[in-house]
């Protein structure tokens, strides 16, 4: 029987460079501070705060004690918040991913269907509420654009003052001359 992680030989790439996960599933994330060439601020334990306790007392990173130099290793979750707290372009690329997930319905679907083959019950559940929450956004955003006919200002104004619209989604509907424009950027 084989102790291979189910993430060993697993690739992450951040910043052009990519790191692969060891036998175990871990990534290095001191070795992950040194290829990068990260300040000292953004080395592995200076990553402190409620979400590094969290990740230690799951158990999904840990400090290793090699000679006179300390090696933290993180499980994939833990390594892609790393990535996330050194790199912004990174962080930006997973939310980006979120959210393209949930404009498309058929794909939240199938990742929350792989979310729980992989064991990921409560937060495949949560993603099954958010795509429903912004499958019902849209729909009442669809609705609210039939109710604002003709784009009169004031109705998207009332709709901003409703919450049927953000107000920036109000401001991109609205002329810049208009008194109505002038009204929602005071909300």
């Amino acid at each position: 029987m084989s102790n291979r992680h189910k993430h060993a030989g697993h690739i992450i790439t951040i910043e052009s460079h990519s790191f692969k996960a060891n036998e175990s599933g871990m990534w290095n994330l001191t070795e992950i501070w040194k290829v990068l060439s990260l300040p000292n601020n953004k080395l592995p334990s200076q990553w402190r705060g409620k979400v590094t306790k969290r990740l230690t007392d799951m158990q999904k990173m840990h400090v290793e004690k090699i000679g006179i130099e300390s090696i933290t290793f993180a499980d994939k979750q833990a390594t892609l918040k790393y990535a996330g707290w050194v790199s912004d372009d990174f962080e930006d690329m997973v939310y980006a991913a979120f959210e393209s997930i949930l404009e498309m319905p058929e794909i939240a679907e199938a990742v929350a269907n792989k979310m729980v083959e992989l064991g990921y019950h409560a937060e495949a559940e949560l993603l099954e509420r958010h795509k429903d929450d912004y499958r019902e956004a849209m729909q009442n955003l669809n609705k609210i654009s039939k109710r604002v006919d003709g784009r009169k200002p004031e109705r998207i104004y009332k709709a901003v003052i409703n919450g049927y619209l953000t107000k920036y989604q109000g401001l991109s509907m609205i002329s810049r001359s208009s008194v109505w424009y002038t009204r929602t950027v005071n909300l």
